[in-house]
């Protein structure tokens, strides 16, 4: 390992957990060819290095595409010695209200002691002119503080952790740093945002047993959250979980250690038992609110001949006449309490949404309507079609992203009178919980969705199992007769009903049996060169591989958007970004109205920032925010829920085999507006169409509500 000492000079870029590349100027080093020159250095550091030596540790690299690096490894602060260093240090932004002039009289006095008065005889200081009583406790206290964590930091970082965990523990921890070393580091997976892989590994390293009563704790916890939010499972039986845990933890337990902390795990009400159930605590309590507050709004009242003339004087003022299915949903709607509208494409389901809106508008002007859906980009789509403002779920409740919790709660409800939530199959239980907690009990919920697209990210299976457990649900059976037409949408109801696939190109379909799907993915998106590319989307199921997401973004952005000298390029993560590129939102940012799923265009790049323009909404993004969007090319299907493109491409390649499952190729066919292109082997589809077993997850809100409506409860 090599040393070199310096200061730092100029930050190229600055990402998450304190990860920097920047400009290094050496003043020392066993690398002397590099003595008194300037060297790009890479690793994680404290965020303030102002004015500040240091010496770091690590070794020369050879960047791929930057060129020779200093990669580092640890590093140390060196003591500041000098007139300079000392007075810049003391008149800077740590040190509120000292100022240079304070700064320099302190030097004048003490030279290079000055910091070891101000430490430890911090009284001499009134022997400085201009020193008051509260600058001496500035003094002091700034500089304990600022060297009793940069302490602990260290220890932290010695022993493995990333200098971003470091500062987050330290802000938590702000003493026994040692005894959390040494007998506690698996608390940091309950009380702080740190992955439990990475507490195990410097655990481990740190001479913890794999056995350690906390650590078996929390991995068990660990394993639990990762089954239910990567499957979706709410619960999971005993031998479920504990095969689980053996897998993750890749070595055998004991069933008696096991069975043990689960018993603990219960006790502290972690998890909770119901009959052979296992469930996450909160999502215990979810999925039993889920069902009392379904159940609660389920009294049905029957239609009156004032209903039917609402709906009559709508279908007049629209110029409309509704089929059977969407008036009943229309009827439903201004008597029941809680309503689910169901159907796949081309059935009219946002046509049902405005009619309703009007005529509960109708029914009373007053009442208070919100329009919801899980992602930007679904309802914008949904305000788009209804001509009414809508929001996604988060806005609505007022997601607090520091805090990740919501402003509108049981404790804080919302005044709407009914609230109308699109897309819903994208919903999971812990988002539904709390938008129910945020509504009066009289609130008017209606859901609507396709029950046949993929179920959300997270744990549930909610359309399904309230479609199989209630009475007031509204199939739309009835196809518009342009979608009638469409050979799109009848790919789609072939794929989601496995009938056989008529593979006819046409003006809509395009089939491309080609071996190369890298060659004919550009010769298309060569042809659509001149279109709107935020309308040109590739629909791809993995992001690795040859065929994957991250590979397919590097070709399309050569295609729509290849470097050029008067556009300003940022590498992120080892991605390029550049002015022009299109990306997609990954995060909820409610305080700068983008959320999740929305697509926006770089606008500007700088060496401080990037200003992304969404649909005019344009968002200024640092270096902390960069990992919040990706290059959108091409993009996840399950990203695309809830969106729709006039020109969607499919890859069918077999190296998609693991994901070869009915309601993600029907999801991402029902994406396309205009045009839908077929890469590659054609085949692959059909195998998806006859795979329906990707949406089993273990689920009892079906049962709980059945139960519920039997004990005619309410609450």
């Amino acid at each position: 390992m090599n040393f070199i000492t310096g200061e730092f000079k100029k930050d190229i870029f600055s990402g998450t957990n304190g990860y920097l590349v920047a400009l290094f100027k050496v003043k020392d080093t066993d690398l002397l060819e590099y003595k008194n020159k300037t060297i790009t250095v890479v690793g994680n550091f404290v965020e303030n290095r102002e004015f500040e030596s240091f010496k770091l540790y690590g070794n020369l690299v050879e960047h791929n595409k930057f060129g020779e690096q200093f990669n580092v490894v640890k590093y140390e602060k060196l003591k500041k010695e000098g007139k300079e260093n000392i007075v810049n240090f003391l008149s800077s932004d740590l040190f509120k209200g000292i100022g240079i002039t304070k700064a320099v009289n302190i030097y004048k006095k003490f030279k290079d002691d000055s910091l070891d008065v101000i430490k430890n005889n911090s009284e001499k200081l009134f022997e400085v002119k201009g020193i008051s009583i509260k600058d001496v406790n500035i003094l002091h206290d700034t500089l304990l503080s600022y060297e009793n964590t940069y302490n602990n930091i260290l220890k932290l970082t010695d022993i493995g952790f990333s200098m971003s965990d470091a500062l987050k523990i330290t802000t938590v921890y702000l003493s026994n740093i040692e005894e959390l070393i040494e007998k506690k580091l698996y608390e940091l997976y309950f009380n702080l945002d740190i992955s439990f892989n990475t507490i195990d590994k410097i655990a481990l390293m740190n001479k913890y047993s794999k056995t350690d009563k906390l650590r078996l704790k929390s991995l068990i916890i660990y394993s639990f959250k990762l089954i239910t939010e990567s499957i979706g499972h709410v619960f999971l039986y005993l031998d479920e979980l504990y095969k689980y845990v053996i897998k993750i933890n890749k070595e055998e337990i004991d069933t008696k250690i096991f069975l043990s902390i689960m018993s603990n795990l219960i006790e502290e009400k972690l998890i909770t038992k119901e009959d052979k159930r296992y469930y996450l605590t909160e999502d215990y309590l979810d999925e039993k609110f889920i069902a009392k507050s379904i159940v609660l709004r389920l009294k049905e009242t029957n239609i009156t001949k004032k209903e039917l003339d609402i709906v009559e004087d709508i279908e007049n003022n629209l110029n409309i006449t509704y089929n059977i299915y969407q008036k009943e949903a229309i009827l439903k709607s201004l008597k029941n309490n809680f309503l689910v509208i169901t159907g796949g494409p081309g059935t009219g389901k946002t046509t049902v949404v405005y009619g309703i809106y009007k005529a509960l508008k109708k029914q009373n002007h007053k009442t208070k309507i919100k329009l919801l859906a899980p992602t930007g980009r679904a309802s914008k789509r949904l305000s788009e079609l209804t001509l009414e403002e809508a929001s996604t779920i988060h806005r609505f409740l007022e997601w607090n992203k520091d805090s990740n919790t919501f402003s509108l709660n049981e404790n804080n409800q919302s005044d709407a009178s009914v609230v109308i939530v699109d897309e819903f199959s994208m919903v999971n239980n812990s988002l539904f919980a709390s938008l129910l907690r945020a509504l009066k009990k009289d609130t008017k919920i209606i859901l609507v969705g396709d029950k046949d697209q993929l179920p959300s990210v997270g744990s549930g299976n909610l359309l399904s199992d309230i479609i199989d457990s209630i009475d007031n649900v509204v199939y739309l059976k009835e196809l518009y007769r342009q979608a009638k037409e469409s050979t799109i949408v009848k790919l789609a109801y072939a794929v989601n009903e496995d009938k056989d696939i008529d593979f006819i190109s046409d003006n809509e379909l395009n089939i491309l049996e080609d071996d190369d799907i890298l060659d004919s993915l550009k010769e298309i998106a060569n042809s659509h060169i001149n279109d709107d590319y935020k309308e040109f989307q590739v629909l791809v199921p993995l992001y690795k591989g040859s065929y994957g997401i991250n590979n397919i973004n590097k070709i399309l952005q050569e295609v729509f958007n290849k470097k050029d000298i008067l556009k300003n390029e940022k590498i992120i993560n080892d991605v390029i970004y550049r002015e022009k590129d299109k990306v997609i939102q990954l995060v909820n940012m409610p305080d700068n109205n983008v959320f999740n799923g929305d697509i926006g265009i770089i606008e500007r790049i700088t060496d401080k920032e990037i200003i992304i323009d969404f649909d005019n909404n344009k968002v200024k993004y640092t270096s902390s925010t960069y990992n919040s969007f990706a290059l959108a090319y091409a993009i996840s299907i399950h990203k695309s829920q809830g969106s729709e493109f006039k020109t969607c491409i499919i890859p069918l390649s077999t190296s998609y085999s693991i994901m070869l499952y009915r309601k993600l190729y029907y999801t991402a066919i029902t994406r396309a507006k205009k045009k839908l292109y077929l890469l590659g082997n054609k085949n692959i589809l059909k195998v998806a169409s006859k795979n329906n077993n990707s949406s089993i997850r273990n689920t009892y809100l079906k049962e709980e509500i059945l139960k519920l409506r039997e004990e005619n409860y309410d609450m």
